[in-house]
This record gives structure tokens, sequence and C-alpha cells, in this order.
């Protein structure tokens, strides 16, 4: 009996040996798009900055690059004809005076909607966009405003599948090289990078939770990352401070973005850990504290955004 369990535990090791050989000599890291290039901490303004103006707004955009951020991240899903519209839900119920999924609406009957009709800066108190002909915006409109800046777009509609249009109006507009595409779905990352290998892409969460895998195994030499662009929401624990992250960070040429998530309160100490540990970007939903944070982090180093100083909502706001 015994030697029947040491053959088949030498059987084992064999099979194992054999696969980790074979991972060895096969695993090729993506070639690694430079998405990040700064000497300083890059500030992205979640949602456009929500924590300021309407979310996924083109005013919220437009503010977010005045106060200083670097550059936007937004979300997308498409109407019932097909078209690429910038919004963080599946529905319009939170942010417009409509109800419904965005996805049963015509672009012609979602621009109808008052996209500045939920925003309030002071609890309630006044509306200040309602009525100000603000609608939900296209990703085409967006890139078409902002072609010189990063923009993160994150594809949040999975069925029906839009990777197809996303990509079709990345190209329409030259944006491959300002973009970072990102998703939760494997399905619509594994999609995109097959079909737009050169665009910067994310890692999804259970692609993360792969590389943690191999992190715990100690078997980092066989990880080949999916993202070429760094990390999405990566990684509490263990720190960035890990020698051991950092070698897979240097032997597969990765970058480590990290946007917060606007429903945690905590969001810009997320983000403010991550830069304290070596990452190259970080953001909330308020890029004026954003960019304050990072500078204090990075020596007094700041990113000048694309515009003047500003404060949170007085930004925006004046009378706040």
């Amino acid at each position: 009996m015994n030697r029947r369990i040491r053959k088949i535990t030498w059987v084992v090791v064999l099979v194992m040996g054999l696969v980790a050989a074979y991972r060895l000599v096969t695993v090729k890291p993506r070639p690694a798009k430079d998405y990040v290039k700064s000497p300083r901490p890059l500030n992205m303004a979640h949602q456009g900055g929500a924590g300021l103006a309407l979310s996924n707004t083109i005013v919220a955009f437009r503010n977010a690059l005045k106060v200083g951020a670097d550059g936007l991240e937004l979300d997308v899903h498409a109407t019932k004809d097909g078209e690429v519209v910038v919004t963080h839900d599946d529905t319009v119920d939170r942010t417009t005076d409509g109800t419904g999924a965005v996805k049963d609406f015509t672009l012609a009957e979602l621009k109808k909607l008052d996209a500045g009709y939920r925003f309030t800066p002071d609890n309630g108190q006044t509306y200040p966009y309602r009525g100000q002909g603000i609608t939900i915006p296209t990703l085409r409109e967006v890139l078409a405003e902002f072609p010189d800046q990063r923009i993160n777009i994150e594809i949040k509609q999975s069925e029906p599948p839009i990777e197809s249009k996303v990509l079709e109006v990345i190209d329409e507009m030259g944006m491959r090289d300002m973009v970072l595409v990102v998703s939760f779905d494997d399905a619509v990352m594994k999609w995109f990078r097959e079909m737009a290998g050169d665009i910067a892409a994310g890692a999804t969460e259970n692609e993360i939770r792969t590389f943690v895998i191999y992190l715990t195994l100690k078997a980092l030499p066989f990880y080949a990352p999916y993202a070429n662009a760094g990390l999405k929401d990566l990684l509490h624990i263990p720190p960035l401070s890990d020698p051991r992250i950092k070698q897979v960070i240097e032997v597969n040429g990765l970058r480590l973005p990290q946007r917060a998530r606007p429903e945690q309160d905590s969001h810009l100490a997320v983000s403010r850990r991550t830069i304290s540990e070596g990452g190259d970007v970080g953001g909330s939903c308020r890029p004026p504290t954003s960019r304050r944070t990072f500078a204090g982090l990075s020596g007094g180093a700041i990113s000048p955004g694309r515009g003047g100083r500003g404060d949170d909502r007085r930004a925006l706001h004046p009378g706040l």
C-alpha cells in the first residue's frame, strides 16, 4: 500500500513538474501599453467627478478638468437602437426624471430625459441643473469633446453585448491611444483583448483573484497577466509594497491604476494608499481633494490638470 502511495505521489510530482516547465516556456505577458506617462501620480475624475457635478455628463467632465483632474473615468451602456451612451446605472431612475432600463430606450427617447434632474449640491435644498437642457451624452460626444484627454471607459453592460459598438466608436474618433477599457465581466474583456489588443486594458475581478492565487502559492513565475495597462481595483491585501507584487509588476511591465467606487465612504483612502505605495494613478469623485492628497504623498509634486485651482463644490457652485 505504501509503495502504491509513493508511486502515485511521484506521478503527481512528475506531472506537476511537466506542467510547471511548460508554463515557464510558454507564459508570455501581453505587450505592455504604457497608458500612464507622468513623473507624478495622475488624478482621474471618477464618473467625471460625481461628487461635484452630475455624474457622467459633459458638464461634470468639463468641471473635473477645470479643477485639476488629469483624465476622466466613465461608464457605458447601449440604447435599444445600438447607440453607446455614458451613464453608470443600467436604469435612468437615479440620475434623470425618467424611469426604466437604458437598453429599453432609443437614443431619441433617452435624449428627452433631464440628466440634471436629480443632482443636488446641498442635500436637496436646490437642484441647479434641472431644466437646463442637460442630457445623457453618447460616448461619441464625449470623445469628440475631449480628444486630448486620457479616458477610462468601463463597459457596464454585458447583455446584450456592446463591446463591438464601443470599439467602433473608439476607432471612429481615433482614440485608441487615449483610452483604457475595463469591465468586471470576463467575457467582455476577453473579446476586447482579442479584437483590439493594442488598446490599454485592465483586469477583471476574477483575473485579479487568479493573480492572488498565484501570489499565495508563490507561483508568480508561472503567471501571465491579462491586463496590459494595469490591474483594475488592485489590491488591498497584500499591499503594493509587498516585494513579491513589485517583482511581478517589474517582470511583466504592469502599471497600477487605481480608482475608487463612489458608493464607498473610503474611496479617497483607497487611492491614497495606492499612491503612497507606488501606484501611478488614483482618483475620486472630488478631483480637487484627490489632487491635494496626491501632492502631499508625492513630496509636493502635483499634477496641473487642465485648468486652474478649484475647490470641491465651490468650483462649480460659487454660492455654496
